[in-house]
């Protein structure tokens, strides 16, 4: 059972319609040995502060399919995460429906709050240009009082530490179907390479 600052927990079920392999081909970095480590623990920043994101679209027979992605609360009631994991290339279209976890362990979580406004840079629905690869999501409560929030910096530098904290697709558990779990990983490295728009690291990530 994952350690939480708060007593509360609730139960979420994930069945065999999260996709995230059906949306995207399967993408790591995994730089020579995988370093990622498994997160039990969601009271410390900066990791209490990341989320889990359920994204979902309509199907042709009116079901809802879609994944689980990562994000980060920047604010009480706003997400930070990747503008490909809300806006699906081929249907044209943001998610219909989101639902963001905190604290999410296997199929527990800490608290969830639903999207009702995404907002995706233009630059990358246009030409799914990976520099504008960012969005925003409106959540309907304030699941950042639960979780606290990051902030923005614009000072980086080669050589600094870096962590990234997610839900990396090949880590789920499917050993059944009906009952997915999702898990939290880490990962720490340095930032190698910067320009305008993207931050290059070393530490081993995956999609």
């Amino acid at each position: 059972m994952p350690s939480t600052e708060e007593s509360t927990q609730s139960k979420v079920n994930f069945n065999n319609t999260d996709n995230y392999g059906d949306f995207f081909p399967h993408v790591e970095s995994v730089i020579g040995t995988d370093e990622r480590k498994k997160v039990t623990s969601f009271t410390s920043s900066p990791i209490k502060e990341n989320v889990a994101i359920k994204v979902e679209w309509k199907n042709s027979e009116g079901n809802y399919e879609g994944y689980v992605a990562s994000g980060v609360m920047v604010s009480k009631d706003t997400v930070l995460t990747a503008a490909h994991v809300v806006y699906d290339e081929g249907r044209k279209k943001i998610a219909e429906r989101i639902t963001v976890y905190s604290g999410l362990y296997g199929n527990i979580i800490r608290g969830s709050a639903k999207g009702i406004k995404t907002y995706v840079l233009k630059g990358y629905t246009s030409t799914l240009d990976s520099k504008y690869d960012l969005a925003a999501i409106k959540l309907d409560t304030n699941l950042g009082s639960l979780t606290g929030s990051l902030g923005i910096t614009s000072t980086i530098a080669l050589g600094d530490k870096i962590a990234t904290a997610g839900y990396p697709d090949d880590k789920t558990d499917r050993t059944n179907s009906s009952d997915l779990k999702y898990y939290m990983w880490r990962s720490t490295g340095k930032i190698m390479n910067l320009d305008k728009y993207r931050v290059y690291y070393d530490a081993d990530t995956s999609g």
